[in-house]
């Protein structure tokens, strides 16, 4: 499956769980019900600056639209924690035999964040191979960039 047909799916998913129709969906974000069902059918790419607009009216991160599911078939996803906790703070969800496991990623940079994690699930990386590689790869940008952190 390629990014366009995973981001298909997914707007499709996330789009069916929040119970909007295509035209609601195009409506809520400012779009055009041909467009919405064209990317969904895959005959349209997305530009940068919709899939924000769809994200946005989806309420999801947008990084979300771009994750692969697990080969179970199960969504496999990297979400802000919601409950009152610190803004940066995020947990990778994964769905395993016995539940759902939430691990606690440290957030350096917001952006920086978003963008690593999106590229190595991308890549097929995922629990604790996955944080490690997070980890070392936001010392290495942050190092080479002297970028500052979200961190006290």
């Amino acid at each position: 499956m390629d990014i366009q047909e995973i981001f298909a799916a997914n707007m499709r998913r996330y789009r069916k769980a929040a119970h909007l129709t295509q035209e609601q969906l195009a409506e809520k974000c400012g779009l055009h019900r041909t467009y919405i069902g064209g990317i969904e059918q895959t005959r349209v790419n997305a530009s940068m600056k919709n899939i924000s607009k769809i994200a946005d009216a989806l309420e999801i991160d947008p990084a979300l639209l771009f994750m692969k599911d697990a080969a179970d078939g199960s969504p496999r996803n990297f979400i802000p924690i919601t409950n009152d906790v610190d803004k940066h703070s995020y947990a990778l969800v994964e769905w395993a035999n016995d539940g759902v496991n939430v691990r606690p990623i440290d957030v350096r940079h917001d952006d920086l964040t978003v963008q690593v994690l999106s590229s190595l699930i991308s890549r097929g990386m995922t629990g604790e191979a996955l944080l490690t590689a997070y980890r070392e790869t936001c010392e290495e940008i942050e190092h080479f960039l002297d970028l500052p952190t979200n961190r006290s």
